[in-house]
């Protein structure tokens, strides 16, 4: 008997999702299989409401950073920029007859959103504040003011660099780093702090550095047209000594030593949205959208009402013990093609997308704290052909089997009549197992830019609904 349910469950779940729903206007529940022990039902789950909200800060652990601030009629100005750490060159030594000849920060960026031919500035200051901890856990949001002053002491560029993204100018020049073309951005250092720079000879440990070096805060002053990716920095001392090549005759032997901002130092990329509260009530104007932004910005938050789904269900098992075989919260992606969305044609989607419970976002993501399938759920990009039409359509589908059987089975004292969750873009790392299956290793929030338009559950020709398979079992079943 027993192998018999499992066969019916196995064909009846993949055939469900046609038989759950017929139309917009007719969704109901279903009977697919009914037995003395065990019942197996399908519905579909209505009542879900969605909106947007600002999103909570990020923790800040970037392998590259955005630099630059761009402005959007549709989602306000947004401005990043950097709080970095550079290595310690440990052990190195300068030669003893060695002179300064200047010193420079070097820039790196590959690619860019905006308009490539808006002009940003650059320019950078010396940290004179707090020393960042390798370990210490940041928000894309932390004040400059705790680790820079910005007095005029700080100021330690000669002149700032005028940059474009599309195109080199006096101050770019494109080279190549082993992976393709980047752009090299090139700003030198006033003397006085370069003279600075030169006399720094500890290079004992990174710790005893940084007391010495604080680091740099690397930021813009003018344009509101693009944002860069930055994928490196370093700060090059440039200088020359001298050697003896015969008895009596020296010659003269130019040499740069470069400190890099690598994965061993602590880098804060801070985001600051401005405008952001008129910019939400300006979306909320169109009920039948919702939007989610990265990094930080928008997010979506989905109500999910528990209680009527519970209701149905432990109506539909009649006192049988509740299984929910697939239930699947589809939403769909309007702005594939970002074009046909907003004028701007860079404002495209995140592929992935996590569904978590808003009361786990700060446990997840600020604490590192491992979260299950009953508390989150991820989401990469589906698409389907319209059969009448022939047009693609695109959509986020989320499994919420689990969470749902988890919370059917838990003690009525604990449950609550609505679940709040957040749509968050995210950036999944796979790994492979040792027979080759791929599995999630990672998620971290995304920090590139972003911008997805979703169809809201206010979208009465279409309306959000959870399309849900269960089942019920005596225990006797079992």
């Amino acid at each position: 008997m027993t192998f018999t349910i499992v066969s019916c469950l196995s064909i009846l779940t993949t055939t469900s999702l046609t038989s759950c729903k017929t139309d917009s206007d007719k969704a109901g529940s279903a009977t697919l299989l009914q037995g003395e022990d065990v019942v197996v039902l399908s519905d579909t789950i209505r009542d879900i409401t969605s909106t947007v909200c600002v999103a909570p800060p990020i923790k800040t652990t970037p392998d590259s950073c955005l630099l630059g601030e761009l402005s959007s009629k549709h989602f306000g100005i947004f401005k990043a920029d950097i709080l970095s750490q550079f290595a310690a060159p440990i052990g190195f030594q300068y030669p003893d007859s060695s002179v300064l000849d200047s010193v420079c920060l070097y820039i790196y960026f590959r690619s860019y959103v905006g308009d490539g031919n808006s002009p940003l500035r650059l320019t950078a200051y010396a940290m004179d504040g707090e020393v960042m901890e390798y370990e210490g856990k940041y928000l894309c949001t932390e004040p400059v003011s705790r680790f820079c002053s910005l007095d005029d002491s700080t100021r330690i560029i000669e002149q700032d660099a005028l940059v474009e993204a599309k195109r080199g100018t006096t101050d770019t020049v494109k080279t190549s780093d082993g992976l393709g073309y980047v752009f090299r951005v090139r700003m030198r250092m006033t003397d006085d702090y370069a003279r600075k720079i030169f006399a720094i000879r500890e290079f004992g440990t990174q710790e005893q550095f940084n007391q010495l070096f604080k680091g740099l805060y690397i930021t813009t002053n003018f344009g509101t047209g693009s944002l860069l990716y930055i994928v490196d920095m370093s700060i090059g001392i440039h200088y020359h000594y001298y050697y003896e090549t015969a008895p009596g005759t020296y010659a003269v032997q130019n040499d740069t030593k470069h400190w890099y901002a690598n994965d061993e130092v602590r880098k804060i990329n801070r985001y600051d949205y401005r405008d952001l509260d008129p910019v939400l009530a300006n979306l909320l104007d169109d009920s039948t959208r919702n939007y989610i932004t990265s990094p930080m910005g928008l997010y979506t938050r989905i109500v999910i009402p528990m209680s009527k789904i519970r209701e149905q269900v432990l109506e539909g098992v009649d006192g049988k013990r509740p299984y929910v075989n697939l239930a699947n919260l589809r939403i769909d992606l309007l702005n594939y093609d970002s074009e046909k969305t907003f004028d701007e044609d860079w404002a495209g989607p995140a592929k992935s997308m996590l569904l978590i419970k808003e009361d786990a976002f700060e446990r997840f993501f600020y604490e590192d704290a491992t979260i299950s399938d009953t508390c989150a759920m991820y989401s990469d990009t589906y698409s389907e052909t319209d059969s009448v039409t022939a047009e693609k359509r695109y959509y986020y589908r989320f499994s919420m089997a689990s969470l749902l059987t988890e919370y059917l089975r838990d003690s009525v004292g604990q449950l609550s009549d609505t679940l709040a969750m957040l749509m968050v873009p995210v950036d999944v790392i796979s790994s492979q197992t040792s027979s080759g299956t791929s599995v999630v290793a990672n998620i971290t929030q995304k920090h590139t830019w972003t911008v997805t338009c979703i169809r809201s559950s206010a979208d009465e020709s279409e309306p959000m609904d959870i399309e849900i398979v269960y089942s019920g079992f005596s225990a006797v079943s079992l």
